[in-house]
């Protein structure tokens, strides 16, 4: 490589990474699956125990940490060791260059590419990859570094040191990026590429490769038993979503706009056609293509059988093989490449004269401007990143805002836990500081707590039924957020959120741009005006500022309806459906739930007495509050139900000075158990049946 490519790629690595990195802590930070929800979650790992555990208290009421997916070992280490900020922009770093280098190298090693093509498909991978510097596409970043680690390794047997870069490769492949995305994509376009591409016919290689594909499966089985067991009670079996023809619409859909929706993917689609129009193909080309066009039928065959698979494993009901399409595009990448090899070996010199565009050689003139429009053509998303960083904001805006940090000093001042919400606001901003949330970003929430949300928001669905985020509660049941498209600057909560079912789960907090209007809702930080008040100069200039000092612009308050995360009640009445149920809460005012348990009869443990005795609910103490245990003491004249208002799970076990006693679904999507009259000890444990020691969680 001479000096000019090497600069060449350097160049391209900063405008592929530049403003994530350029103005450290004022840097961008990308929303949606990114900061939206893995960086504050990875950060909230700073306010918990550093043993394992294995359940994740900040979000919808607390959730199985393994079971979605997103929270990976390799990029939890990371984030408890370094300043978040620096975690971020090193993990960007290190997912952008390892997909650089890796499509790089197997451009030159395996499909044989000169290095202007193999720079343009570097290039144009860690673009595909990288541009909106989203952390949970580390799977997507890492695979052709690991699949080019193995090749060699399978070509260098004896040598220690491919083996060790190869052991390398094979932890940040495994131990990174969500899980929704490594498994079983990394090995499907992993055996792609050995069948198709990287040959091989040796039996002892084909032992290696399944091996070490099996072993990175190996290294994340808990997290795939997880995804297995708690997939079936949560909301992701109860979306509606298409079978039939309909299905595979929808996938043709998906891959045509997936392939054909940019001008970066027309841009490759153009260059690979470039290649098949010179004869002769290369081997490498035919078989780059049949490796992509079996992958896409791949994609078709999954659309076609999901209802089918779903019957024996139900868990593929709600997980989305369709996102495979996206692996593929390495192979449209090294097309275009080979398309570009092509063109620039009939604008070789011939005859020892080279051919020449404007006094410039013609090979040179080409190669700059397929680079130059592979640049053009990212600047759509430039462009947003950078109204990003002005609207959205930096890690510093949404992470380091001097309010919100006063508010978690006073909420970890609580006797017992209590939650925040947010209103207009991504609610997982809240756990970079260490605040539960009722709400949250999830690819897994258990359906009793989805349907619960549901009523949560029931008046906005009604009186406001175009709100974008309630929409999207019901349509996927992934983002459980409070939101309205109307834009006030007092915001009627009444009309549009129920309250007494927030303060059951246990929203103390409510954190909010606009003012809160509701007799319930105490302001205990205020500001001049509203951010709906504020002109949009004004909102520019003060999220500008934003940006390098903090959220400020923020009105909190505090809920005086709020019942304890622990209590004891002394009525329950045990209902018919869980329908019923539901209504009856939303119905009903916190202080009735407050007192008053409602049941399913089908969920009433063995022994339960007909009615409570009458008469005071007793005390609850916290002892102990860690994510996997909790210890109370509990003191009451007769025997109570104890409610915890945390989402319920199976896996939850509870005892009664050391006896094991039942936990059942207490208000439909909490958990409950009956104590007995008299000074107890309590103990909840989360104890899944997939957990074992693990030193890699």
């Amino acid at each position: 490589m001479t000096a000019f490519h090497r600069n060449l790629l350097i160049a391209g690595l900063l405008v592929l990474c530049g403003e994530f990195v350029l103005l450290g802590p004022f840097s961008i930070l990308t929303t949606h699956d990114n900061g939206e929800i893995t960086v504050p979650n990875l950060v909230a790992f700073n306010f918990l125990p550093r043993d394992v555990f294995y359940w994740y208290p900040f979000s919808t009421g607390g959730v199985d940490r393994l079971s979605i997916g997103s929270l990976s070992p390799l990029d939890v280490l990371l984030f408890r060791y370094l300043p978040g900020w620096l975690a971020y922009q090193s993990g960007m770093i290190a997912q952008i260059g390892c997909a650089v280098f890796g499509v790089f190298m197997l451009s030159q090693r395996v499909m044989g590419l000169s290095t202007m093509p193999s720079i343009f498909a570097a290039l144009a991978y860690g673009f595909f990859i990288g541009a909106e510097g989203k952390m949970f596409m580390a799977v997507l970043s890492y695979l052709p570094f690991f699949i080019y680690c193995l090749g060699q390794t399978l070509d260098n047997k004896k040598s220690l040191s491919y083996w060790g870069v190869l052991a390398l490769s094979l932890a940040l492949l495994s131990l990174t990026g969500h899980m929704g995305f490594f498994f079983p994509f990394a090995q499907m376009l992993g055996g792609l590429w050995f069948i198709f591409l990287d040959r091989r016919r040796a039996i002892a290689d084909w032992l290696i490769i399944c091996g070490v594909f099996g072993l990175s499966v190996a290294i994340r089985l808990q997290d795939i038993v997880a995804l297995v067991k708690v997939a079936p009670i949560s909301q992701r079996l109860y979306v509606e979503k298409p079978q039939g023809w309909d299905a595979i619409e929808m996938t043709w859909n998906q891959i045509t706009h997936h392939f054909f929706g940019n001008p970066s993917a027309l841009l490759f689609l153009a260059l690979a056609l470039i290649g098949f129009c010179f004869r002769p193909t290369s081997a490498m080309q035919r078989r780059a293509l049949c490796a992509w066009l079996f992958g896409i039928a791949g994609v078709f065959a999954f659309s076609a059988l999901k209802p089918a698979l779903a019957s024996v494993l139900p868990f593929i009901k709600g997980y989305n093989l369709d996102r495979f399409a996206g692996y593929l595009s390495i192979f449209v990448i090294l097309l275009a490449a080979a398309g570009m090899e092509a063109w620039l070996k009939c604008l070789a010199p011939r005859d020892g004269r080279p051919r020449q565009f404007l006094r410039w050689r013609a090979e040179s003139v080409m190669s700059i401007t397929v680079i130059l429009a592979l640049i053009a053509s990212a600047l759509p998303i430039k462009y947003i990143n950078y109204w990003e960083w002005i609207t959205h904001g930096t890690f510093a805006h949404t992470q380091q805002s001097e309010p919100i940090r006063e508010l978690a000093k006073r909420i970890h001042k609580e006797p017992m836990p209590v939650r925040a919400e947010s209103f207009q606001m991504y609610p997982s901003y809240l756990h970079a500081y260490g605040i539960e949330t009722a709400g949250g970003y999830l690819s897994l929430i258990m359906k009793r707590y989805h349907s619960f949300w549901m009523k949560v928001i029931e008046p906005s669905l009604t009186k406001d039924p175009d709100t974008v985020m309630s929409q999207t509660a019901i349509t996927n049941g992934q983002r459980l957020i409070l939101n309205t498209e109307r834009h006030l600057a007092d915001v009627p909560f009444a009309s549009l959120f129920n309250l007494d079912l927030l303060s059951l789960a246990n929203v103390k907090y409510f954190v909010s741009r606009d003012r809160l209007t509701h007799p319930d809702l105490t302001a205990i930080r205020e500001m001049p005006k509203a951010w709906n008040e504020l002109t949009t100069h004004e909102k520019v200039k003060t999220n500008l500022r934003a940006n390098f000092f903090g959220r400020g612009q923020i009105f909190i308050y505090e809920n005086k309806k709020v019942l304890p995360r622990f209590f004891l009640a002394a009525k329950y009445q045990a209902l018919e459906t869980d329908a019923e149920i539901l209504r009856r809460i939303g119905a009903e005012p916190a202080s009735v739930l407050r007192h008053t348990v409602f049941l399913n009869s089908r969920d009433l443990p063995e022994g339960m007495p007909a009615a409570l005795t009458p008469g005071g609910e007793g005390n609850v103490v916290l002892k102990t509050y860690s994510p996997d245990e909790i210890v109370l003491e509990i003191d009451s004249l007769a025997p109570r139900i104890l409610f915890t208002a945390i989402s319920f799970n199976p896996a939850w076990c509870a005892y009664v000075d050391g006896a094991p006693v039942a936990l059942f679904p207490a208000d439909h999507a909490f958990m409950g158990l009956l104590v007995p009259g008299g000074r107890h000890r309590v103990v909840l444990r989360y104890e899944p049946s997939y957990k074992f020691s693990n030193p890699l969680l």
